[in-house]
């Protein structure tokens, strides 16, 4: 057969140097919506946030490992959207 990988990535998010998202992807408009209308979901569900630095760079050392299997690229300690709000009101942005 033909070597290859797969990566299969969670919720890839901005990456973590400036904490910056695309302004157009879902989930951002999903928050910045919430804000402005002061009303955000207040769902204790796990959100495993990967930055997509840490992602290009997983891919990168996988690639050059030249194991071909599948990795997941998953982040190990996920927060919650409550927790993600909470985050946000702290900040004074919710």
């Amino acid at each position: 057969g033909i070597p290859l990988s797969i990566f299969r990535a969670g919720l890839i998010s901005g990456e973590s140097e400036n904490a910056s998202f695309p302004p157009d992807d879902f989930f951002s408009r999903l928050l910045k919506g919430g804000v402005q209308m002061g009303a955000l979901p207040g769902l204790n569900v796990p959100l495993a946030l990967t930055p997509v630095n840490y992602v290009a760079k997983a891919v990168v050392w996988a690639l050059l490992q030249a194991k071909h299997q599948n990795w997941h690229l998953l982040n190990p300690s996920p927060i919650t959207l409550l927790g993600l709000i909470e985050w946000l009101q702290g900040k004074g942005y919710a």
